[in-house]
């Protein structure tokens, strides 16, 4: 009797693998930590894309890319803005031509986004430029 998976599967066992390798990393039991949290970033996003066949996975997929902005902004890390916006721009015009076909929706979804994330990265810069 085997295991049948499908690609929802797949990418689900891909995201808990990679949440729970960037929490290692960021223990610092997995050094570098740096490479790690980029691994575990990648990861899961990539697992939570895989899983936008159902709307299960597009919410996963947008709490995913909204927690790498939230964890990049709380923790002054461009390097988890830099995954959230990728993820960004690949979730949301997706979910949006989804539930929206046809209409302007995807592209001002993407364009909307593209502003928030400006807006984060001129506020991440001053606040680095801020701290001692």
């Amino acid at each position: 009797m085997g295991l049948n998976l499908t690609v929802t599967g797949y990418g689900t066992a891909i995201w808990i693998l990679s949440a729970l390798w960037g929490v290692a990393a960021y223990r610092r039991y997995i050094a570098p930590t740096a490479a790690g949290l980029a691994v575990a970033c990648g990861g899961v996003l990539a697992g939570a894309t895989m899983t936008m066949a159902s709307p299960a996975g597009q919410a996963l997929a947008m709490l995913t890319v909204a927690g790498l902005l939230a964890v990049g902004v709380a923790a002054h890390r461009v390097m988890f803005v830099a995954f959230g916006a990728a993820g960004t721009l690949w979730v949301v015009p997706e979910i949006a031509n989804r539930y929206l076909p046809g209409t302007v929706a995807a592209p001002m979804a993407a364009a909307v986004a593209g502003l928030v994330l400006i807006a984060i990265a001129l506020w991440l810069a001053r606040a680095r430029r801020q701290t001692p």
